[in-house]
């Protein structure tokens, strides 16, 4: 990629179905990415990028100050848990020996990245349905 994730974020939350929560590490505690998601019906849901600081005296996205109240209760914490799980699923499928490993060469254009994709998920599922069981769905 040559922009960062934030960025890349910002173009993608407009993209989804409205309302919920999103989860994200500390670079993803901006102000303008908290608007958006906020604009979007959502709560974005980050640690701060530099806590035990004081905020400023800038403006801060009301998204932004509910999520570091929201880190600060029962409820957001254990919602901020879930992170864990995705993080580590995400990292199983990517270092999987029949997951998301590199692209091969001729996997460039985005037809063949997107076709590329599907068979490594459909691989990767099969895999941990046929050695782990059916898979327990958990929505949050």
């Amino acid at each position: 990629m040559n922009v960062g994730e934030p960025e890349v974020a910002a173009r993608l939350i407009p993209a989804l179905p409205r309302g919920g929560y999103l989860l994200g590490d500390k670079q993803y505690d901006s102000n303008p990415l908290h608007d958006i998601a906020l604009e979007c019906g959502y709560q974005l849901v980050a640690e701060r990028k530099r806590p035990g600081t004081e905020l400023g005296h800038r403006r801060h996205s009301p998204g932004r100050l509910r999520s570091i109240e929201l880190l600060q209760k029962d409820f957001g914490k254990d919602l901020y848990q879930y992170r864990d799980n995705v993080e580590r699923h995400f990292a199983w499928l990517t270092n999987h020996g029949g997951g998301l490993s590199p692209l091969p060469n001729w996997v460039r254009r985005f037809s063949r990245v997107r076709c590329w994709v599907q068979a490594k998920l459909i691989i990767h599922a099969t895999y941990v349905h046929l050695y782990h069981g059916p898979p327990v769905l958990a929505v949050a």
